[in-house]
């Protein structure tokens, strides 16, 4: 049975979206333990996690994805070329990104590319 989840606030015409309750993903796939976020430099942000790993569901080349978002523009960004193992990546935003708010989400994708892990809300940035 599927799972739904609002994201979606407010009363018409004022709705506003709840990114932490926005699922990108959803799948078998074990989570990133110790999840954290912080701009390193201007426009940098470090991501980093725990790399634990497990026979079942948790395997140290599972990729890492992540997906930000840019409100104002209405534009979605991919990053992925790290693994679970790796315990961290580092994602360079252009300089016409300062000052801008930019929200975001991981989530893992296993070597066959069939089965993810759920995604996981990584927060919302005022890039400096």
């Amino acid at each position: 049975m599927p799972i739904y989840f609002v994201a979606i606030l407010g009363t018409y015409p004022n709705y506003t979206i709840d990114y932490a309750a926005v699922q990108i993903a959803s799948g078998s796939l074990a989570t990133l333990m110790g999840l954290d976020v912080l701009e390193s430099f201007p426009k940098v942000l470090n991501v980093n996690w725990d790399p634990i790993g497990n026979r079942f569901n948790a395997f140290d080349d599972d990729q890492v994805f992540v997906v930000l978002y840019d409100p104002a523009d209405n534009l979605f960004f991919a990053y992925e070329g790290m693994t679970r193992i790796d315990a961290t990546m580092e994602i360079t935003l252009p300089d016409s990104y300062t000052g801008k708010t930019i929200v975001g989400w991981i989530f893992n994708i296993h070597r066959d590319g069939l089965i993810t892990s759920s995604s996981q809300y990584l927060g919302e940035f005022i890039l400096s």
